[in-house]
This record gives structure tokens, sequence and C-alpha cells, in this order.
């Protein structure tokens, strides 16, 4: 073979080689374009690139190109429809702390049963939320918003799947269109087969939040949905012999790969964490309003009812928040300023676009001001990248501030 032809032959083996794809292949001449090569070519971008630069708000990734990523465990292979709801990845909002993608239409995350069901969700957040079009919007950006937070790299946010009504989620659409790995499954969150088809014996974290509490004037009816969706799942059973992650095929995990592996993270491969067969071991956090509720989150306790909120079994296990305790931290936060500072720091990360910047050190009356040299090379003082490395030590700094006050 001529050294010319050897030589492209060797350009076109690199740039179609797929290690999902030809990892087991030795000969260079049968790697050939992939499926995997040809859904990124197919790829059209959102945004043309003028467009790029003037939006508000949009910042690439230095290190790659916001394209679809192929190895993301929460998607299956041809299921176009999916695959389109992350194409725009690796981006972030004007002050860089928040990861960002286009606006995306409510119809291009919503999942029917059968498609959520086809779908491999494992270590993602399952959002219950009962609401109809005449609820009080609860505002669920703020529980979606610390979860992209920035100091976060984007194969480690969780994917998040919302279970409710489609009538009060389009209310809350117009808030949360801009957050990457969102989801939709129209239905309710008192269905199992809403529960089994989102996989919540595989999530991370099951939240159950209620719109309509406001709207009963028995304080003690004002929880029952939350408490009875929580008593549902914990009383749900799974079989774990078709469990996905038990599963013994290489189909998803890639050869040699094991658990105690590096690079056994959910942008390479699945996660073989062991599977629940009962719902009481899945993970929950319930939302009570009236904190004399949290006696029937628990059947096996035998509290008193007058038993103090913080000292049940639900809340110190963390399965349950009341209203109450915003009350608490209210009066900490009169007497000590920094308390809002350091939960707000510890629940983003210091991803907060009104965190203000340290105030620059004075020099000794005696010494002449000089004028300040800036290095030119790194990033400016109020740029997004000094935000987001600032969000990675902040947590640590206002622990200590708030310490010494």
């Amino acid at each position: 073979m001529p050294p010319s032809q050897d030589a492209e032959l060797v350009l076109t083996t690199a740039f179609f080689y797929c290690k999902a794809c030809h990892d087991d292949i030795t000969d260079p001449k049968r790697i050939k374009k992939c499926g995997c090569k040809r859904l990124e070519d197919e790829q059209p971008s959102t945004l043309s690139p003028k467009k790029k630069q003037r939006n508000g708000g949009m910042r690439n990734s230095p290190s790659s190109s916001p394209k679809l990523m192929r190895h993301d465990p929460l998607l299956i292979p041809g299921n176009d429809q999916i695959d389109n709801m992350d194409c725009n990845v690796k981006k972030y909002d004007s002050t860089g702390m928040f990861h960002w993608c286009a606006p995306k239409e409510i119809e291009k995350v919503i999942l029917t049963r059968s498609e959520a069901a086809m779908t491999v969700l494992s270590g993602h957040v399952v959002v219950c939320i009962f609401g109809d079009v005449s609820s009080a919007l609860i505002g669920l950006r703020n529980l979606v918003m610390p979860l992209r937070a920035s100091n976060f790299h984007y194969h480690e946010l969780k994917h998040i799947v919302f279970v409710g009504s489609i009538e009060y989620l389009k209310r809350e659409w117009e808030t949360l269109h801009n957050f990457p790995k969102v989801s939709i499954l129209p239905g309710t969150p008192l269905s199992r087969a809403d529960l089994r088809a989102v996989n919540i014996n595989l999530c991370d974290m099951c939240v159950i939040l209620s719109a309509n509490q406001n709207n009963i004037d028995d304080t003690s009816l004002q929880d029952k949905e939350c408490i009875l969706a929580s008593l549902n799942i914990k009383s749900m059973q799974f079989d774990d012999s078709i469990g996905v992650l038990q599963a013994n095929s290489q189909g998803f995990t890639p050869p040699g790969m094991d658990r105690s592996s590096p690079d056994n993270s959910p942008v390479h491969g699945m996660l073989r964490q062991p599977s629940i067969t009962t719902g009481v071991n899945i993970p929950i956090i319930t939302e009570l309003v009236n904190d004399t509720n949290v006696q029937f989150l628990d059947q096996d306790d035998d509290d008193d009812p007058d038993t103090e909120l913080y000292l049940t079994q639900p809340f110190a296990c963390g399965t349950a928040f009341a209203v109450s305790v915003l009350d608490s931290l209210m009066s900490a936060t009169y007497f000590n300023d920094n308390i809002l500072t350091l939960i707000r720091t510890l629940v983003t990360g210091g991803a907060t676009p009104t965190r203000p910047s340290p105030p620059a050190r004075r020099a000794p009356p005696s010494t002449p001001s000089r004028p300040r040299q800036t290095d030119r090379t790194g990033p400016s003082p109020g740029s997004p990248e000094t935000n987001r490395s600032t969000c990675r030590k902040s947590g640590s700094d206002m622990c200590i501030h708030c310490h010494r006050v």
C-alpha cells in the first residue's frame, strides 16, 4: 500500500473510531462510520453562530463543543424524541452559576408511560407533584436550581423527572425550560404504573410536593396527598431478577468495567448499585404543612402524637420536611445574618448571582497607594469563570466565618 493511502487509512480510522462500537475490532479496515457518529453529524444546531454570540447567558465549556453525549445511560438508542432533549449541553447562564440550555417546548420533554418504561432511568431524581389548573404555583425553579449549579460537571447532573398533572406543569414550565436533563411524565404520583415507569426503585431521591395544601381548611387534611403518596411508595414491591442494573449482560456495562473501576461513572456506563426490592428502602423526602401529621409517615413508629417535630424519626432521618422549620431559620437569621448565607452556600454550593465580591484590601495609611495591576491572561473578577471557581471554596469560608461569629 502506498504511503499516501496508508496515511489516509490511519486518518480515516482515527476519525471514525468509537470505543463503544469498535473496541473489539483489530483490523483497521473494518472501522467504518458507526451510528453514534452519524447521530452527532445529523444533530442540527438550534442557534446560528451569530445568535449564539448575542444570546445573553450562553457560554460553552472550553473543553468540548455542545454536542449530544453518545453514552448517556438515561437514554436508549433510537429514541429520537429523548435524544433531542439534551442536544445543547455544557453551557452556562450569563452569570456562569448554573447549567443552561436553549429553551425547550414542553412537548419535547413529555414522556408517555411506554417511553418512560423503555428509557433506562437510574440515579435520577423523581419529583412527585400534586396540583391542577387552579393550584397556586410553588416555584419548582427553586428546587431545580441547586441541582443545576455549575460547580457540578455536566455528567454529574442527575436527571429530573416530574410526575404530575401536565396542566399544572405547563404553568411552571416557563421557569424550567432552560434547564437540561428535565423530563415530564403526565400522570399522578398515586399511580403505581407511573411510578414503575420512571424506575422509582432506582432513583437517588424521590421528592413529594403538593400545591393543593392551602386549598383545604382542615389542617389535619392538608398533607393527605403527600402522606398517601409516601405510604403508597413504601408499600410497593419490586422484582430484582429483571432489574436493569443487576443484569449480567455486557450490553450496558463495557467489558472489563466493574463497580470499583474509577471509570464506572454515569458518563461511561451503568452503575451496578444494589437493587431495591421494597419501597421502604427508597429514599423519600415529603413536604408537610402541619407538623403533627409527621406521625402518619411512619406506621411502625409508636411516638406520642404530641412529640416535637425535631424529635420524630422521619424528621431526624431526613424523610420529612415541615414548613415550620423555616420559622426557626428566620429566628436564627435575626440574631446572626450569616446563617442565611451559610445555608444558601451549603445548598447551592455558593451558586448565586447576587453573591457579593470580597472587598478590596486597603493599604496602610503610611504607604502610598499604587495602581492595581491585574493579570490580563486570567479571567476578570466578575467573569463567570471566576464565579464558578469561587463556588468551590465559598462553603468552607462561610463555615469558618459563621463559627467565629
